[in-house]
Parts: C-alpha cells; sequence; structure tokens
C-alpha cells in the first residue's frame, strides 16, 4: 500500500481477519487498545470487534477473512474451538521461517478450491504455536503519552474549527478510535463532548464580554448551526443564551 495509507474510520465486520506485516510499520486500534506493529507481525480481530489501522511508512502484507461457520463445515466443534485460540491474543509475531510458510500458503488460495479449509487450518495452527512479542501487546508508552498530549493540545488551540473527530485525525495522521481512547482515558468524554464544552465555555465568555450579536458570537465559536447552538447551549447552561446575558450584566452592575 502506498504512504500513509489509513483505515480512517473505527469498523467491523462478520467475518473475523487475519492481518499480518510483511513490511512497514502499523498502528492497529483493537477496541480500545492501541498497538504498534511491524514486520511479521499478526493482527487478529475475531467478528464484530470494531478495529482499524494507520501508519506513515510504506506497507504490504496479507489479509485473509473467514467466518467460523466455514470451519464448521469441516471441523468438529471441539477442533474448531482450538483453531480459533490463536484469536485470544489479538497480537502475534511470526518467525521468518513461519512468514514464509504463511506466505506461500496464502499465494496458493484460489476460489472455490476444494482444499481451501485446509490451508486455512494450516495457518491458523502456524498461529496457535506462535508467540506475542512483549513490545506488541501494549504501545510503546512514551511514544503514545506524547501522542495524547498532541491531540489534546490540538483540539484546546483549534476547537472552534473542529466540526468532526476526523478533523483532529487527519490533522495528526492518527486514527479516530484513538482519539476517543485518549479523551475517554482523560476526561471520560467523548472528543465531541468535550469540544462542545471548549466551545461553550468561550461562548459565556464572549457573551460577558462582547456586545457582539448571539449569532455572531455562535459562529465566532465554531457552531456552523445556529438552530443546533442554541439547543445545545440551553441543554448543557439551563438557559438560553440571551436570559445567560442578562443575568450576567444584572450581577456584573451589582458589583
Amino acid at each position: 500500500m502506498e504512504t500513509g495509507w489509513n483505515m480512517p474510520f473505527t469498523h467491523y465486520h462478520p467475518a473475523s481477519e487475519i492481518y499480518i506485516l510483511e513490511t512497514g510499520e502499523r498502528t492497529v486500534n483493537i477496541g480500545e487498545t492501541v498497538y504498534l506493529t511491524s514486520a511479521h507481525d499478526a493482527a487478529l480481530f475475531l467478528s464484530n470487534v470494531p478495529h482499524s489501522s494507520s501508519g506513515t511508512t510504506p506497507f504490504s502484507g496479507i489479509c485473509i477473512h473467514f467466518s467460523e461457520a466455514y470451519l464448521h463445515l469441516y471441523f468438529r466443534k471441539y477442533a474448531t474451538s482450538q483453531l480459533m485460540k490463536c484469536f485470544q491474543t489479538p497480537i502475534l509475531h511470526l518467525s521468518d521461517t513461519d512468514f514464509k510458510c504463511i506466505k506461500e500458503i496464502a499465494n496458493c488460495f484460489k476460489d472455490y478450491e476444494a482444499d481451501n479449509y485446509l490451508k486455512l487450518a494450516t495457518i491458523l495452527n502456524i498461529l496457535c504455536r506462535s508467540q506475542a512479542p512483549k513490545d506488541a501487546k501494549q504501545p510503546a508508552d512514551e511514544h503514545w503519552r506524547n501522542k495524547a498530549s498532541e491531540i489534546i493540545e490540538y483540539t484546546e488551540h483549534n476547537y472552534t474549527s473542529i466540526q468532526h473527530v476526523s478533523d483532529i485525525s487527519n490533522a495528526l495522521n492518527t486514527s479516530e478510535g484513538y482519539v476517543y481512547s485518549v479523551f475517554q482515558e482523560h476526561y471520560k468524554v467523548s472528543p465531541k463532548k468535550y469540544v462542545t464544552e471548549l466551545k461553550l465555555h468561550h461562548i459565556c465568555h464572549l457573551l460577558e464580554y462582547s456586545s457582539k450579536s448571539i449569532k455572531e458570537l455562535s459562529d465566532l465559536a465554531g457552531f456552523h448551526c445556529y438552530e443546533h447552538f442554541l439547543r445545545t447551549f440551553k441543554k448543557n447552561m439551563g438557559c438560553t443564551p440571551t436570559e445567560y446575558r442578562k443575568n450576567w450584566e444584572q450581577t456584573a452592575s451589582r458589583g
């Protein structure tokens, strides 16, 4: 794939997925956990588990989708459960020999070929005997602390122009899933709610110290829909912007 290609949103599907890097590095989000992966690392996503990936380097690899129902056509329940044990560890590292073997098998897959199930079972067996590398089980702490700080700082400096979570993730070349996880970890709120709180705080300050119309102030704070702004303000502040300004003026006049 080309440099900088990203799966720009967290997604899921009814098939389980094996995602093995041959070259390059990728940041992989599985649920709310972030992993750094490199050559010969395999990311394993069970069906319907949210995931995404991003990165800044060129990369290549192998991607296999299959359903457990497909395995059940050829294997008994116990055998299928044994084959699927590798999915208990989200990130596995393959030896050069194991990667070469999987690549050779993957290159032999053909649509509707009778022995495809045996090829898949062989790959799953190889993954089951592989070990998760220590540096792939968890993200690199310092790197991700710096990335989290960068996300928060960017948001606090640019909240008036942020309309969607993708505005943050695209600007900082990271995934939407990771942006969500940063705000959940630090503030226990979604990025959208945090941005809205910053905008409302800005609006309150403008209502107190500016004589501009409320419509002008909503534009300055980054609310592109005036009706939405009015609803959001009242829901969060318990009064309309006009009432807020009037209450502030009365309080200020009393000294």
